[in-house]
């Protein structure tokens, strides 16, 4: 499980070397569940815009499969 805070920045120069950016504080929050090598749930709390929901992740190449398997004993 991965939780994660949200932020939204403003302000910042696309390849900027030294970009201005204004950020008030976390904004949200993410939270990663996977529940094996191939599938994840994201769900997330954002408080501007109030909004909240889940996705359904999955695995789009097999790289790393047989580590990930190895790790958690499947």
């Amino acid at each position: 499980m991965a939780v994660l805070e949200v932020y939204q920045t403003v302000g910042g120069i696309f390849d900027s070397a030294e970009p201005r950016q204004e950020t008030d504080g976390p904004t949200g929050t993410i939270d990663i569940l996977w529940s094996d090598c191939e599938k994840a749930n994201l769900s997330y709390q954002l408080n501007r815009p109030n909004v909240a929901g889940t996705i359904e992740l999955r695995r789009v190449t097999e790289d790393n499969v047989t580590l990930c398997e190895s790790l958690t004993g499947q």
